[in-house]
């Protein structure tokens, strides 16, 4: 009876940590360049040595538990700004080259801007970093900053830089540290450039949260958790008061 208990509360520990999940996912809607995260649950089964296979018995001694959370690295769509400082990857690979007080840290958020220094920075301030692993210096003011498909910078016709973009071998390596960005905890050469990012100038990549898929799985999760509630309820107030009352009795 009390393996069913078990049963039901660990699903609804599970169910908590989706809606945490999925939450999180639909709070980032409006973050460029935001990757939803994705959760796994397995079943462990913690069986009774008398239990038949497939019996009853057994599945109550089932247990749901988080197998883990992943990043979908879906590229988003491209929303259009026409800001000459915005650009975006088309090519879903690819990774933006940033550094913060925390080391090098990777995004495909291209918000950029210029600094008090004239050097290119993302909205967070942290700078850019080009091909050649230096900070891109604008110089001067008065003429057009443009970016070329494959990352080249140019201060009017003048080439000045690259962008540095690139990829991974394993992507599962990559984890989120908020702001759209990522730290790499693979081996440096696992890194490689990506020849052909197809940078397009005036538009930044969107998050690839749908709304209409988030509410339809916070709507699923919810039902599964009112389900597994109710399996508790019934348990705690209606078995367990049966067992009470009428198994001890001679």
């Amino acid at each position: 009876m009390w393996n069913g208990y078990y049963t039901a509360a660990s699903g609804m520990l599970s169910t908590i940590r989706q809606l945490d999940i999925v939450s999180n996912n639909l709070a980032n809607i409006s973050t460029s360049a935001y990757k939803k995260d994705k959760m796994s649950i397995e079943t462990i089964k913690f069986k009774n040595p008398s239990a038949q296979s497939d019996s009853f018995d057994e599945i109550l001694n089932n247990q749901a538990r988080i197998a883990g959370v992943s990043i979908d690295f879906e590229p988003g769509s491209i929303k259009t700004t026409t800001r000459e400082l915005d650009i975006a990857l088309l090519n879903p690979k690819g990774f933006f080259a940033v550094k913060t007080e925390n080391g090098i840290r990777y995004t495909r958020d291209g918000e950029f801007y210029i600094n008090d220094k004239g050097v290119l920075t993302n909205k967070n301030g942290y700078i850019v970093m080009s091909k050649s692993d230096k900070p891109i210096k604008i110089i001067g003011t008065n003429n057009k900053v443009s970016f070329s498909e494959k990352g080249d910078v140019y201060i009017g016709e003048n080439l000045i830089s690259t962008l540095k973009i690139v990829d991974f071998k394993n992507r599962v390596n990559l984890r989120k540290e908020g702001k759209s960005l990522f730290v790499y905890n693979g081996k440096k050469n696992e890194i490689f450039e990506v020849k052909d990012p197809q940078v397009r100038t005036g538009a930044l990549e969107r998050s690839n949260v749908s709304i209409a898929d988030a509410m339809v799985d916070m709507i699923k999760i919810t039902r599964m958790y009112e389900f597994q509630q109710r399996v508790m309820d019934t348990i705690l107030t209606d078995i367990a008061k049966k067992t009470t009352d009428e198994v001890g009795k001679p």
